[in-house]
């Protein structure tokens, strides 16, 4: 290629691109505050035409210059080409839309049990405090550090999945917050 001369300063560079105008990013900068941007990518003309490998859909683009180097779309939209890369992933091929279905593997888990328990009465608070945390773990509210992880270490064993042939006790999610909030801002 031969040497031109930037737009900004006037300096003479070997452009990297055809359609490189100025000697770094410092001057292309200063330039264009200086006299504005006067378009566009997707105000230029699109000159030429492409199927998307997606949904062959027809679409436009620029000029190799005008796209300002980047390669040629393969895709009409970004949704296509989302949707072009899960399928490879997953190996789903393309005559059907994209669906994310359980793998084949996996069971359906078993359904949640009730126990009977008292704290199947009791609210699920959405801001934790030391009264809710020590009502779900079933301690009095003065009961010390060994207490509260004595009586979350009890219903963490006895209703774990892994104990109850994969049957999942509603409560324990909530029993852990409540220990971990006592755990952080009661027992400092």
């Amino acid at each position: 290629m031969k040497r031109t001369s930037c737009m900004q300063c006037g300096k003479s560079f070997d452009p990297g691109r055809a359609d490189q105008m100025f000697c770094s990013n410092v001057c292309g900068s200063a330039w264009w505050k200086a006299h504005g941007t006067t378009h566009t990518h997707k105000d230029l003309p699109h000159f030429n035409s492409k199927e998307c490998e997606q949904c062959g859909n027809q679409f436009w683009y620029n000029d190799y210059a005008q796209r300002g180097g980047k390669r040629v779309p393969k895709f009409c939209s970004s949704r296509c080409r989302v949707r072009y890369h899960r399928h490879q992933k997953d190996g789903i091929p393309f005559d059907r839309p994209y669906k994310s279905e359980p793998k084949r593997h996996e069971q359906p888990k078993a359904r949640p049990f009730k126990t009977g328990d008292f704290r199947d009465s009791l609210h699920i608070p959405r801001r934790w405090t030391a009264k809710d945390a020590f009502e779900w773990l079933g301690v009095p509210y003065d009961a010390r550090k060994q207490e509260c992880q004595q009586a979350m270490r009890t219903l963490n064993m006895r209703y774990h999945p892994d104990r109850n042939a994969g049957a999942v006790w509603p409560h324990l999610v909530h029993v852990n917050a409540a220990w971990d909030y006592l755990k952080r801002n009661y027992f400092n």
